[in-house]
């Protein structure tokens, strides 16, 4: 994602069909003191964080659109 990763995750939550799963994979470098409020706005945008993990360099989030949108 760019730097106006907020603009990105409101385009695809605008975008994304309900029931549709949103899949990202960023570097763990981007995120080290950020990946709580990287987690919060995709919660707070609507979305439904079903797994997020992280291996030696890449950070890992799947979340989901609910079938009906509340926002």
């Amino acid at each position: 994602m760019g730097l106006n990763y907020a603009d990105y995750l409101q385009e695809a939550h605008r975008t994304l069909k309900g029931g549709g799963s949103l899949l990202i994979a960023e570097t763990n470098s981007r995120w080290t003191d950020k990946k709580q409020e990287l987690l919060d706005l995709i919660t707070s945008l609507g979305f439904t964080v079903v797994n997020e993990q992280e291996s030696d360099r890449f950070l890992y989030i799947n979340a989901t659109k609910p079938l009906i949108s509340l926002i």
